[in-house]
Protein backbone atom coordinates (compact mmCIF):
# COMPACT_ATOMS: atom_id res chain seq x y z
CA UNK A 1 0.00 0.00 0.00
CA UNK A 2 1.23 3.35 -0.98
CA UNK A 3 0.62 6.11 1.43
CA UNK A 4 1.74 10.23 0.66
CA UNK A 5 4.93 8.69 -1.28
CA UNK A 6 5.49 5.72 1.76
CA UNK A 7 4.99 2.36 1.40
CA UNK A 8 3.05 0.52 4.40
CA UNK A 9 3.76 -3.60 4.64
CA UNK A 10 0.91 -5.43 6.41
CA UNK A 11 0.62 -8.99 6.41
CA UNK A 12 3.50 -9.17 3.72
CA UNK A 13 7.30 -9.42 4.47
CA UNK A 14 9.56 -7.05 3.67
CA UNK A 15 12.61 -8.66 3.25
CA UNK A 16 13.18 -8.73 -1.14
CA UNK A 17 12.93 -4.62 -0.88
CA UNK A 18 15.63 -4.71 1.95
CA UNK A 19 17.55 -6.73 -0.75
CA UNK A 20 16.81 -4.60 -3.65
CA UNK A 21 17.64 -1.08 -1.63
CA UNK A 22 21.00 -2.75 -0.44
CA UNK A 23 22.10 -4.34 -3.77
CA UNK A 24 21.92 -0.52 -5.04
CA UNK A 25 23.55 1.20 -1.94
CA UNK A 26 26.94 3.50 -2.63
CA UNK A 27 27.25 4.08 1.12
CA UNK A 28 26.89 3.49 4.73
CA UNK A 29 23.95 1.53 5.58
CA UNK A 30 22.24 0.36 8.70
CA UNK A 31 20.67 -2.83 9.92
CA UNK A 32 18.91 -2.63 13.78
CA UNK A 33 17.31 -5.65 14.60
CA UNK A 34 17.52 -7.25 18.25
CA UNK A 35 16.97 -10.78 16.88
CA UNK A 36 18.74 -12.33 14.34
CA UNK A 37 18.37 -15.52 12.43
CA UNK A 38 19.50 -17.50 9.07
CA UNK A 39 19.11 -17.46 6.10
CA UNK A 40 16.97 -14.24 6.51
CA UNK A 41 20.03 -11.94 7.60
CA UNK A 42 22.73 -13.36 5.39
CA UNK A 43 21.03 -12.92 2.93
CA UNK A 44 19.76 -9.81 3.30
CA UNK A 45 23.53 -8.40 4.10
CA UNK A 46 25.12 -10.25 1.12
CA UNK A 47 23.05 -8.71 -0.96
CA UNK A 48 24.25 -5.60 -0.36
CA UNK A 49 26.97 -3.95 -2.39
CA UNK A 50 29.19 -3.09 -0.37
CA UNK A 51 29.86 -5.12 2.47
CA UNK A 52 32.26 -3.12 4.45
CA UNK A 53 29.30 -0.59 4.83
CA UNK A 54 26.73 -2.51 5.90
CA UNK A 55 26.28 -2.13 9.82
CA UNK A 56 24.09 -4.56 12.00
CA UNK A 57 22.89 -3.52 15.31
CA UNK A 58 21.57 -6.31 17.58
CA UNK A 59 21.02 -7.23 21.11
CA UNK A 60 23.85 -9.77 22.44
CA UNK A 61 21.60 -11.28 24.62
CA UNK A 62 21.82 -14.53 26.29
CA UNK A 63 18.09 -14.96 27.13
CA UNK A 64 17.56 -14.59 23.33
CA UNK A 65 19.95 -17.16 22.03
CA UNK A 66 19.04 -19.57 24.72
CA UNK A 67 15.65 -19.50 23.81
CA UNK A 68 16.05 -18.94 20.07
CA UNK A 69 14.79 -15.95 19.66
CA UNK A 70 18.11 -14.99 17.70
CA UNK A 71 20.64 -17.58 16.75
CA UNK A 72 24.52 -16.56 17.85
CA UNK A 73 25.49 -19.38 15.36
CA UNK A 74 24.23 -16.57 13.08
CA UNK A 75 26.29 -13.95 14.46
CA UNK A 76 29.00 -16.61 13.77
CA UNK A 77 28.66 -16.78 10.01
CA UNK A 78 28.31 -12.74 9.54
CA UNK A 79 31.37 -12.67 10.91
CA UNK A 80 32.62 -14.61 8.38
CA UNK A 81 31.06 -12.93 5.94
CA UNK A 82 32.88 -9.97 6.95
CA UNK A 83 29.88 -8.32 8.65
CA UNK A 84 30.52 -5.69 11.56
CA UNK A 85 28.09 -6.40 14.17
CA UNK A 86 27.54 -4.35 17.19
CA UNK A 87 25.57 -4.99 20.52
CA UNK A 88 23.25 -2.16 21.30
CA UNK A 89 21.18 -2.85 25.04
CA UNK A 90 17.89 -2.48 25.35
CA UNK A 91 17.27 -2.71 21.36
CA UNK A 92 13.67 -3.26 20.57
CA UNK A 93 13.52 -0.80 17.56
CA UNK A 94 13.72 -2.80 13.81
CA UNK A 95 15.21 -0.39 11.59
CA UNK A 96 17.11 -0.48 8.29
CA UNK A 97 18.32 3.09 6.97
CA UNK A 98 20.18 3.47 3.54
CA UNK A 99 20.65 6.90 2.78
CA UNK A 100 20.03 8.97 0.96
CA UNK A 101 16.13 8.03 0.43
CA UNK A 102 15.35 4.92 1.94
CA UNK A 103 14.16 3.65 5.60
CA UNK A 104 12.07 1.06 6.89
CA UNK A 105 10.41 1.66 10.51
CA UNK A 106 8.32 -1.67 11.74
CA UNK A 107 7.81 -4.84 13.46
CA UNK A 108 9.69 -7.40 11.31
CA UNK A 109 12.78 -8.82 12.79
CA UNK A 110 15.75 -10.20 10.36
CA UNK A 111 14.64 -13.93 11.31
CA UNK A 112 12.73 -16.40 9.68
CA UNK A 113 9.80 -16.26 12.12
CA UNK A 114 9.49 -12.25 11.03
CA UNK A 115 8.80 -13.02 6.95
CA UNK A 116 5.76 -15.45 8.75
CA UNK A 117 4.24 -13.39 11.31
CA UNK A 118 1.80 -10.53 11.39
CA UNK A 119 4.02 -8.01 11.02
CA UNK A 120 4.00 -3.90 9.43
CA UNK A 121 6.69 -2.11 7.82
CA UNK A 122 6.38 1.39 7.08
CA UNK A 123 9.15 2.10 4.02
CA UNK A 124 10.48 6.28 3.70
CA UNK A 125 11.72 7.45 0.60
CA UNK A 126 11.66 11.18 1.73
CA UNK A 127 14.88 12.18 2.02
CA UNK A 128 14.36 14.46 4.52
CA UNK A 129 12.78 12.30 6.54
CA UNK A 130 15.43 9.44 6.18
CA UNK A 131 18.05 12.03 6.95
CA UNK A 132 16.49 13.02 10.49
CA UNK A 133 15.53 9.58 11.22
CA UNK A 134 19.64 8.53 10.38
CA UNK A 135 20.75 11.48 13.09
CA UNK A 136 18.13 10.07 15.76
CA UNK A 137 20.07 6.84 15.86
CA UNK A 138 23.42 8.07 15.97
CA UNK A 139 23.58 7.92 19.58
CA UNK A 140 22.41 4.26 19.37
CA UNK A 141 25.66 3.54 17.30
CA UNK A 142 27.51 5.96 19.18
CA UNK A 143 27.18 4.15 21.72
CA UNK A 144 27.02 0.32 21.00
CA UNK A 145 29.73 -2.26 21.48
CA UNK A 146 31.31 -4.73 18.75
CA UNK A 147 30.63 -7.65 18.94
CA UNK A 148 33.92 -10.07 18.60
CA UNK A 149 34.75 -13.57 17.66
CA UNK A 150 35.69 -14.27 21.57
CA UNK A 151 32.31 -13.19 22.66
CA UNK A 152 30.74 -15.31 20.22
CA UNK A 153 33.00 -18.62 21.15
CA UNK A 154 32.61 -17.74 24.91
CA UNK A 155 28.35 -17.40 24.04
CA UNK A 156 28.09 -20.79 22.34
CA UNK A 157 30.51 -22.69 24.25
CA UNK A 158 27.96 -21.80 27.84
CA UNK A 159 24.78 -21.80 26.20
CA UNK A 160 23.96 -25.55 25.68
CA UNK A 161 22.51 -25.95 29.66
CA UNK A 162 20.66 -23.20 29.49
CA UNK A 163 18.93 -23.48 26.36
CA UNK A 164 18.08 -27.55 27.50
CA UNK A 165 16.59 -25.91 30.48
CA UNK A 166 14.77 -22.83 28.28
CA UNK A 167 13.38 -26.08 26.03
CA UNK A 168 12.05 -27.40 29.33
CA UNK A 169 10.76 -24.11 30.53
CA UNK A 170 9.34 -23.47 26.75
CA UNK A 171 7.04 -26.60 26.84
CA UNK A 172 6.12 -25.80 30.39
CA UNK A 173 4.71 -22.40 29.04
CA UNK A 174 3.14 -24.04 25.78
CA UNK A 175 1.21 -26.53 28.29
CA UNK A 176 0.06 -23.68 30.13
CA UNK A 177 -1.02 -21.56 27.43
CA UNK A 178 -3.17 -24.58 26.13
CA UNK A 179 -4.53 -24.99 29.12
CA UNK A 180 -5.27 -21.16 29.89
CA UNK A 181 -6.93 -21.53 26.30
CA UNK A 182 -9.08 -24.60 26.89
CA UNK A 183 -10.07 -23.57 29.95
CA UNK A 184 -11.29 -19.79 28.31
CA UNK A 185 -12.54 -22.01 25.19
CA UNK A 186 -15.07 -24.06 27.94
CA UNK A 187 -15.50 -20.55 29.94
CA UNK A 188 -17.04 -18.71 26.27
CA UNK A 189 -19.15 -21.65 25.66
CA UNK A 190 -20.37 -21.95 29.47
CA UNK A 191 -21.75 -18.22 28.40
CA UNK A 192 -22.76 -19.20 25.24
CA UNK A 193 -24.75 -21.95 27.58
CA UNK A 194 -25.72 -19.99 30.06
CA UNK A 195 -26.79 -17.04 27.85
CA UNK A 196 -29.10 -19.65 25.62
CA UNK A 197 -30.72 -20.61 28.94
CA UNK A 198 -31.23 -16.91 29.88
CA UNK A 199 -33.03 -16.27 26.78
CA UNK A 200 -35.01 -19.39 27.40
CA UNK A 201 -36.20 -18.12 30.91
CA UNK A 202 -36.68 -14.82 29.10
CA UNK A 203 -39.32 -16.61 27.28
CA UNK A 204 -40.74 -18.60 29.72
CA UNK A 205 -40.81 -15.46 32.02
CA UNK A 206 -42.70 -13.80 29.73
CA UNK A 207 -45.17 -16.33 28.86
CA UNK A 208 -45.69 -16.59 32.23
CA UNK A 209 -46.26 -13.01 32.86
CA UNK A 210 -48.87 -12.81 29.91
CA UNK A 211 -50.88 -15.88 31.68
CA UNK A 212 -50.74 -13.80 35.00
CA UNK A 213 -52.39 -10.89 33.06
CA UNK A 214 -54.54 -13.59 31.51
CA UNK A 215 -55.00 -15.64 34.22
CA UNK A 216 -56.09 -11.65 36.39
CA UNK A 217 -58.01 -10.71 33.65
CA UNK A 218 -60.60 -13.39 33.44
CA UNK A 219 -60.46 -13.16 37.05
CA UNK A 220 -62.00 -9.94 37.41
CA UNK A 221 -64.50 -11.38 34.47
CA UNK A 222 -65.29 -14.17 36.70
CA UNK A 223 -65.89 -12.17 39.82
CA UNK A 224 -68.13 -10.08 37.81
CA UNK A 225 -69.69 -12.92 36.69
CA UNK A 226 -69.71 -16.10 38.74
CA UNK A 227 -69.56 -14.45 42.10
CA UNK A 228 -72.95 -13.67 43.85
CA UNK A 229 -72.10 -10.17 45.81
CA UNK A 230 -73.71 -9.18 48.92
CA UNK A 231 -74.78 -5.69 48.68
CA UNK A 232 -74.66 -4.52 52.14
CA UNK A 233 -70.54 -4.38 53.24
CA UNK A 234 -68.67 -3.72 56.72
CA UNK A 235 -65.41 -1.42 56.62
CA UNK A 236 -62.59 -3.29 59.18
CA UNK A 237 -58.88 -2.23 60.33
CA UNK A 238 -56.32 -4.27 60.92
CA UNK A 239 -54.86 -3.56 64.78
CA UNK A 240 -54.11 -5.32 67.98
CA UNK A 241 -56.94 -6.52 69.76
CA UNK A 242 -54.92 -8.15 72.66
CA UNK A 243 -52.16 -9.97 74.00
CA UNK A 244 -50.79 -13.11 73.84
CA UNK A 245 -48.02 -15.31 75.00
CA UNK A 246 -44.86 -13.44 72.84
CA UNK A 247 -46.43 -10.66 71.98
CA UNK A 248 -49.72 -8.65 70.84
CA UNK A 249 -52.41 -10.24 69.32
CA UNK A 250 -53.53 -8.80 65.34
CA UNK A 251 -56.50 -9.00 64.25
CA UNK A 252 -59.10 -7.11 61.11
CA UNK A 253 -61.62 -5.47 63.56
CA UNK A 254 -65.21 -4.45 62.11
CA UNK A 255 -65.74 -0.84 63.05
CA UNK A 256 -69.18 -1.62 64.08
CA UNK A 257 -71.50 -4.72 62.65
CA UNK A 258 -71.55 -7.90 63.88
CA UNK A 259 -69.52 -10.30 61.21
CA UNK A 260 -71.59 -12.85 61.40
CA UNK A 261 -74.40 -11.55 60.39
CA UNK A 262 -72.39 -10.20 57.02
CA UNK A 263 -75.44 -10.17 54.77
CA UNK A 264 -74.87 -12.78 52.24
CA UNK A 265 -76.36 -13.28 48.39
CA UNK A 266 -80.52 -13.75 48.41
CA UNK A 267 -81.26 -17.31 49.35
CA UNK A 268 -78.68 -18.39 51.37
CA UNK A 269 -77.96 -18.16 55.02
CA UNK A 270 -79.16 -16.07 56.93
CA UNK A 271 -75.54 -14.93 58.71
CA UNK A 272 -72.43 -17.03 58.67
CA UNK A 273 -71.94 -19.23 61.90
CA UNK A 274 -69.31 -17.67 64.91
CA UNK A 275 -66.32 -19.68 65.05
CA UNK A 276 -66.32 -21.43 61.68
CA UNK A 277 -63.92 -20.62 59.06
CA UNK A 278 -64.89 -19.20 55.30
CA UNK A 279 -63.03 -19.16 52.67
CA UNK A 280 -61.74 -15.62 52.04
CA UNK A 281 -60.45 -13.87 48.92
CA UNK A 282 -58.38 -10.17 48.71
CA UNK A 283 -59.61 -8.67 45.49
CA UNK A 284 -56.81 -6.70 44.61
CA UNK A 285 -54.25 -9.43 44.90
CA UNK A 286 -56.51 -12.66 44.60
CA UNK A 287 -54.95 -13.99 47.86
CA UNK A 288 -56.97 -16.19 49.52
CA UNK A 289 -57.11 -18.06 52.83
CA UNK A 290 -59.61 -19.72 55.33
CA UNK A 291 -60.75 -16.62 57.77
CA UNK A 292 -62.54 -17.39 61.08
CA UNK A 293 -64.85 -15.17 62.15
CA UNK A 294 -66.42 -13.97 65.79
CA UNK A 295 -68.78 -11.31 66.27
CA UNK A 296 -66.34 -8.44 65.88
CA UNK A 297 -63.11 -9.57 64.09
CA UNK A 298 -60.81 -11.84 62.16
CA UNK A 299 -58.07 -13.06 64.34
CA UNK A 300 -57.03 -16.49 62.83
CA UNK A 301 -56.70 -17.13 59.19
CA UNK A 302 -55.77 -20.89 57.84
CA UNK A 303 -53.29 -21.57 55.27
CA UNK A 304 -54.44 -24.97 54.70
CA UNK A 305 -57.14 -27.18 53.53
CA UNK A 306 -57.38 -30.60 53.87
CA UNK A 307 -60.37 -33.15 52.03
CA UNK A 308 -62.04 -35.64 54.81
CA UNK A 309 -61.62 -38.85 53.13
CA UNK A 310 -60.58 -39.91 49.42
CA UNK A 311 -61.02 -38.59 45.98
CA UNK A 312 -61.27 -41.18 42.84
CA UNK A 313 -58.62 -39.45 40.34
CA UNK A 314 -58.27 -41.41 37.17
CA UNK A 315 -58.63 -44.48 39.07
CA UNK A 316 -56.81 -43.87 41.63
CA UNK A 317 -57.94 -43.67 45.30
CA UNK A 318 -56.34 -40.05 45.95
CA UNK A 319 -55.58 -37.93 49.35
CA UNK A 320 -55.85 -34.08 48.38
CA UNK A 321 -55.17 -30.83 50.50
CA UNK A 322 -54.47 -27.26 49.55
CA UNK A 323 -52.36 -24.77 50.50
CA UNK A 324 -52.75 -20.98 49.74
CA UNK A 325 -50.16 -19.32 48.20
CA UNK A 326 -48.26 -16.47 50.58
CA UNK A 327 -47.41 -14.47 47.44
CA UNK A 328 -49.78 -14.25 44.38
CA UNK A 329 -47.07 -11.74 42.09
CA UNK A 330 -45.48 -15.44 40.88
CA UNK A 331 -48.89 -16.26 39.39
CA UNK A 332 -50.00 -18.62 41.70
CA UNK A 333 -52.26 -18.37 44.59
CA UNK A 334 -53.40 -22.05 45.58
CA UNK A 335 -50.99 -24.83 46.02
CA UNK A 336 -52.74 -28.80 45.26
CA UNK A 337 -51.40 -31.81 46.37
CA UNK A 338 -52.03 -35.09 45.88
CA UNK A 339 -51.08 -38.52 47.26
CA UNK A 340 -52.13 -41.75 45.69
CA UNK A 341 -52.76 -43.95 49.03
CA UNK A 342 -52.28 -46.97 47.76
CA UNK A 343 -48.45 -46.00 47.80
CA UNK A 344 -48.58 -44.69 51.02
CA UNK A 345 -46.06 -42.23 52.02
CA UNK A 346 -43.93 -42.45 48.88
CA UNK A 347 -44.62 -40.07 46.39
CA UNK A 348 -47.00 -36.95 46.24
CA UNK A 349 -47.26 -33.95 43.39
CA UNK A 350 -47.29 -30.61 44.24
CA UNK A 351 -49.64 -28.77 41.50
CA UNK A 352 -48.87 -24.77 41.61
CA UNK A 353 -52.30 -23.42 40.31
CA UNK A 354 -54.26 -20.12 40.03
CA UNK A 355 -57.83 -19.96 41.83
CA UNK A 356 -60.27 -17.75 39.88
CA UNK A 357 -63.08 -17.92 42.10
CA UNK A 358 -64.70 -20.19 39.44
CA UNK A 359 -62.34 -22.60 38.87
CA UNK A 360 -58.49 -24.20 39.28
CA UNK A 361 -55.90 -23.66 36.60
CA UNK A 362 -52.77 -26.05 36.68
CA UNK A 363 -49.66 -23.95 35.61
CA UNK A 364 -47.01 -26.50 36.76
CA UNK A 365 -46.40 -29.40 39.26
CA UNK A 366 -43.73 -31.44 40.83
CA UNK A 367 -42.96 -34.89 42.32
CA UNK A 368 -41.07 -34.98 45.21
CA UNK A 369 -37.53 -35.17 44.44
CA UNK A 370 -36.69 -37.28 47.61
CA UNK A 371 -39.99 -40.25 46.58
CA UNK A 372 -39.58 -39.78 42.97
CA UNK A 373 -42.09 -42.71 41.59
CA UNK A 374 -42.13 -43.12 37.76
CA UNK A 375 -46.05 -44.92 38.15
CA UNK A 376 -47.14 -41.46 39.70
CA UNK A 377 -45.50 -39.47 36.64
CA UNK A 378 -47.26 -42.05 34.47
CA UNK A 379 -50.37 -41.45 36.35
CA UNK A 380 -50.02 -37.46 36.52
CA UNK A 381 -49.09 -37.21 32.59
CA UNK A 382 -52.01 -39.77 31.43
CA UNK A 383 -54.51 -38.16 33.59
CA UNK A 384 -53.86 -34.27 33.47
CA UNK A 385 -56.80 -32.53 32.27
CA UNK A 386 -59.11 -35.06 34.69
CA UNK A 387 -56.50 -33.66 37.58
CA UNK A 388 -57.36 -30.21 36.77
CA UNK A 389 -61.24 -30.95 36.39
CA UNK A 390 -61.41 -32.63 39.92
CA UNK A 391 -59.45 -30.39 42.14
CA UNK A 392 -61.84 -27.42 41.34
CA UNK A 393 -64.53 -29.55 42.62
CA UNK A 394 -62.69 -31.47 45.14
CA UNK A 395 -61.35 -27.72 46.72
CA UNK A 396 -65.39 -26.50 46.34
CA UNK A 397 -66.85 -30.18 48.40
CA UNK A 398 -63.41 -29.44 50.76
CA UNK A 399 -64.63 -25.57 51.29
CA UNK A 400 -68.45 -26.41 51.69
CA UNK A 401 -68.54 -29.76 53.80
CA UNK A 402 -65.34 -32.03 55.05
CA UNK A 403 -63.10 -28.92 55.45
CA UNK A 404 -60.00 -29.70 58.03
CA UNK A 405 -58.20 -26.23 58.47
CA UNK A 406 -54.97 -25.70 60.59
CA UNK A 407 -55.30 -22.16 61.42
CA UNK A 408 -51.87 -20.91 61.29
CA UNK A 409 -51.50 -17.06 61.23
CA UNK A 410 -52.94 -14.08 62.39
CA UNK A 411 -54.87 -11.55 60.62
CA UNK A 412 -51.52 -9.08 59.99
CA UNK A 413 -49.50 -11.85 58.23
CA UNK A 414 -52.75 -12.34 55.77
CA UNK A 415 -54.27 -8.69 55.55
CA UNK A 416 -51.45 -6.72 55.98
CA UNK A 417 -49.68 -4.24 58.10
CA UNK A 418 -51.76 -2.52 61.01
CA UNK A 419 -54.27 0.09 60.05
CA UNK A 420 -54.85 -1.46 56.52
CA UNK A 421 -58.15 -0.63 55.90
CA UNK A 422 -60.77 -3.02 54.31
CA UNK A 423 -64.49 -3.14 52.80
CA UNK A 424 -65.86 -6.56 53.18
CA UNK A 425 -68.74 -8.18 51.48
CA UNK A 426 -70.32 -11.47 51.82
CA UNK A 427 -70.46 -13.57 48.74
CA UNK A 428 -70.94 -16.74 47.37
CA UNK A 429 -69.31 -19.29 45.04
CA UNK A 430 -71.50 -22.31 43.43
CA UNK A 431 -73.92 -21.94 47.05
CA UNK A 432 -70.58 -22.23 48.70
CA UNK A 433 -70.70 -19.05 51.45
CA UNK A 434 -67.40 -16.71 50.93
CA UNK A 435 -65.95 -13.42 52.44
CA UNK A 436 -64.46 -10.71 50.10
CA UNK A 437 -62.02 -8.03 51.20
CA UNK A 438 -61.45 -5.13 49.29
CA UNK A 439 -57.95 -2.86 50.06
CA UNK A 440 -59.36 0.99 50.71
Amino acid sequence: MTNGGNNIYVRKNVVSRWKGELNRAEGRSAIFSPYLTRPVVTGVFKSAKSNSHCEIYTLFDSEAFASGASDIRTLKKLKCLGAKIYAVTGLHAKIVIIPPAFASVGSQNLTKGGTSRREATVVITDPNTVHYLWSEVQPWCESAIEITNEMIEDMIKKLPPLRKRIRELRQQLTELNREIELEENGRVKQRETDQREAAAKAIVEANRQRQIVEDRRRTAKTWNSRITHAQVSVRAKVKATSKKRDGQLISLVASSSDLTKLTLPGGMVPHLVPFKSYLCIIEDTWRLGFARLVKTRITFVGRSLRRRGTSIIGGEDCEVWFNASTDTSSGTNLACNIRLTRLEFLSSIAFDCWFDGSRITIHRSKQSNLYFNEDVETWKNENTELIAANLTSTFLSAVLHDQQIELSSDAEVFFGARNTQYILFGGAWENCPMIMARRI
